[in-house]
């Protein structure tokens, strides 16, 4: 029995002097992380812009899919073999996006609080390991019908069609026009920099 006690005493002493070295050496890897992000930040600092074309585009692809714009929508199988297609509505919605947000305030040891998901601007909550789709697909009869699939999907913003197990652009006008040119009115401030 004693001998136990003493063996436990003795792994539970390496344990911690194991537990020491181990925080001693992710205290240096991190502030030697520091150093060179530091010198990263010197040399090549993250650039400033007054406009973002790419923001500007996703903002247009919001407004889009919020004004319910006419798509066309193909549905290809695992092999990427295009099986059906269908006019649709909007853009195709990831089956596990959410209402609410699927996180929770919580606390990470001795850190302080965790981060929650911030909702987008069309009051959805992504997430990310999508298996299924929802696709608002038109009936002839000109009424929406909520579509779906498992399978990959494709939304178009023209018309197309599916023949001998490829898909056609018919050519037409788009229904989601993008504008790429920087507005002329755009100010052009100072950066600021950080505390």
């Amino acid at each position: 029995m004693k001998r136990t006690i003493i063996l436990l005493i003795a792994g539970v002493a390496l344990l911690v002097a194991a537990c020491g070295g181990s925080t001693d050496s992710v205290r240096t890897d991190a502030k030697n992380t520091d150093l060179q992000l530091a010198q990263y930040q010197a040399v090549q600092p993250v650039p400033f812009y007054n406009w973002s074309q790419d923001r500007a585009t996703l903002i247009q692809i919001y407004n889009a899919k919020n004004e319910a714009r006419q798509t066309w929508t193909v549905f290809y199988s695992a092999a990427g073999t295009p099986q059906n297609m269908c006019p649709s509505v909007g853009y195709p919605i990831p089956a596990n996006t959410q209402l609410t947000s699927p996180d929770q305030i919580g606390y990470i040891s001795s850190y302080g609080v965790g981060v929650v998901s911030q909702m987008e601007p069309n009051g959805l909550y992504s997430t990310t390991g999508a298996n299924g789709t929802y696709v608002l697909c038109v009936r002839p009869n000109g009424k929406n019908a909520a579509v779906y699939s498992e399978s990959w999907v494709t939304a178009f913003p023209y018309e197309v069609k599916i023949e001998s197990g490829a898909v056609i652009d018919l050519g037409g006008d788009t229904t989601v026009p993008i504008d790429v040119n920087k507005p002329a009115d755009v100010p052009s401030p100072a950066p600021t920099k950080a505390p």
